[in-house]
């Protein structure tokens, strides 16, 4: 009898310490990271496994993707010195003359590379179709104005008065159909096996960007948007045959 008054008094001691913890004791929700609705539940596609195996390594993380950005800016910027540094020699300038702008535009787009970074990525989810794609295809279709530049028979490029710039509205527009394809595969609007999402969401833009670049005649901007395309298509779990005929259209 007394072993059991004990035990409820320890009981009766202990009980206002345990709600006096749960009172303090914020509660913490891991969220974890949703993945394409296409889940590859019988492991048939490889390349898809291959990604998946790739990137769920320590190795493949931001700190890498920094690290390969810094590394392209470093070296493009010892191209543009080394390929300016004579002109300016010639020219009597200052030899670093050359790499000043670009240094300044490095240095802004690490700026703004960094503060889009610290954003929460459901406000992309929210603005990559209705904003982003429409502000981009509007950007692309200014080079067809008073504004535009061309060379070399590409009609690529957009003159900004007031600062004495020319600027390639196309490098918008891909990181706008990133951003796009991102979004609906990842939100589940394009169902991957799906022709019918896949020509309403992924053909339909590619569509509008192919005939936006091309009348400019910048065949070579268009590659990298069939990379682009070909490349998230794969990550998202296509199925090879449908990627096949998906080239051959496009070959033709």
């Amino acid at each position: 009898m007394a072993t059991r008054t004990k035990a409820a008094d320890n009981k009766h001691l202990r009980e206002p310490k345990t709600k006096k913890l749960r009172g303090k004791i914020p509660r913490i929700e891991v969220k974890r990271a949703e993945s394409f609705r296409s889940d590859n539940p019988e492991g048939k596609r490889k390349l898809l496994n291959l990604w998946r195996s790739v990137t769920h390594t320590p190795l493949f993380n931001y700190q890498m993707l920094w690290f390969l950005i810094i590394a392209l800016a470093v070296i493009g910027l010892m191209m543009q010195f080394s390929a300016s540094v004579i002109l300016e020699l010639s020219a009597g300038t200052n030899p670093y003359w050359g790499v000043a702008r670009p240094l300044l535009i490095m240095a802004v787009g690490f700026a703004a590379m960094v503060f889009i970074s610290r954003l929460p990525a459901d406000i992309f989810e929210k603005v990559a179709l209705p904003v982003v794609f429409p502000l981009a295809i509007a950007a692309q279709l200014a080079v067809f104005t008073p504004l535009g530049r061309g060379q070399g028979g590409n009609r690529n490029w957009v003159y900004i008065p007031g600062i004495n710039q020319v600027l390639q509205p196309s490098e918008f527009l891909k990181v706008a159909f990133i951003l796009l394809l991102v979004t609906v595969f990842s939100t589940g609007k394009c169902r991957i096996d799906s022709l019918g999402d896949l020509f309403k969401w992924v053909g339909l833009p590619f569509i509008i960007i192919v005939a936006t670049v091309m009348a400019g005649h910048d065949m070579g901007t268009l590659l990298v948007f069939v990379s682009i395309l070909l490349c998230v298509l794969l990550i998202a779990g296509i199925s090879l045959r449908w990627l096949g005929i998906g080239l051959g259209l496009l070959s033709v």
